[in-house]
């Protein structure tokens, strides 16, 4: 009886690209927020007002506050310059205006 021949597995061409993108995302195992993307997600303007918004945001920053991981989540993706692919909306237990803010003062006109 023939052997049949030996399969090669081959990685999908997006492969490599998926994997330069993952290669700087954290480790953060146990993660509070985990499953619940859309209490963090930034505003959409098409179907939210700013009040909603607020809400559920404030409800992020407080799932951030219990959160096992926070310490780490904030210096891989707050506090680290130069992140590649940071995450829009509530990072760290900061929503975007919060981490907006904490870069340098803007200068005054003279």
């Amino acid at each position: 009886m023939a052997r049949p021949p030996s399969v090669r597995l081959v990685d999908p061409p997006w492969f490599e690209l998926a994997k330069s993108v993952l290669a700087d995302t954290p480790n953060l195992t146990g993660a509070a927020c985990t499953g619940r993307h859309t209490v963090f997600d930034p505003i959409d303007h098409d179907t939210e007002s700013p009040g909603t918004v607020a809400a559920r945001h404030a409800e992020a920053e407080r799932i951030c506050r219990q959160c096992p991981v926070l310490d780490l989540c904030r210096t891989a993706w707050v506090d680290t310059p130069g992140v590649r692919w940071r995450p829009d909306g509530v990072v760290g237990g900061r929503t975007p205006a919060q981490r907006r803010r904490r870069g340098r003062p803007i200068k005054e006109a003279s």
